[in-house]
């Protein structure tokens, strides 16, 4: 459904940046992948630890996340971080 990429930052925050090209849908359905994406972020990142906040994280969306649920990219977000965690 999506890439999460993450590269050190030195704001001492996390930032998010968004990829969601046109093979993912017209204009409304991109903006949706964002606007859930976005909303997925900011509450994982009120929970996780301190390792996770100095990061910038990059999410390319693919075109089956226009077709999935907000569970899905839920789940899908929370499997990446596990990953990501693994590797910092």
């Amino acid at each position: 459904m999506f890439s999460v990429h993450a590269f050190p930052n030195e704001a001492g925050n996390p930032r998010l940046g968004l990829s969601v090209s046109k093979k993912v849908g017209n204009a409304v359905v991109r903006n949706k992948v964002r606007r859930r994406l976005k909303e997925i972020f900011h509450a994982r990142m009120e929970e996780k630890e301190r390792v996770l906040q100095s990061l910038d994280f990059v999410v390319s969306a693919r075109p089956a996340s226009s077709a999935a649920s907000f569970q899905d990219l839920e789940r899908e977000f929370s499997v990446a971080l596990k990953k990501l965690e693994g590797r910092v």
